[in-house]
């Protein structure tokens, strides 16, 4: 997906990083009964998407976690 509309190659006009629009992905997987919040998963998700935006942008951090299955 990233690399998707890295290729429309969009002007952004606005921006003072790059010519074109692009896109920083976050995200968490984990696997099997979780036993943690909803919340949760979407703060660990929501840290994944700040660490790709403050190591260059677009780019995707992923992570599994396995502390919330048993």
């Amino acid at each position: 997906m990233r690399e998707a509309i890295e290729r429309l190659a969009i002007p952004h006009a606005a921006s003072a990083v790059t010519e074109h629009i692009t896109v920083s992905i976050g995200g968490i997987t984990t696997s099997g009964a979780v036993h943690g919040q909803p919340h949760e998963l979407i703060s660990l998700a929501d840290e994944q998407l700040y660490k790709a935006k403050q190591t260059g942008r677009n780019r995707v951090c992923w992570d599994s976690h396995s502390w919330l299955s048993e």
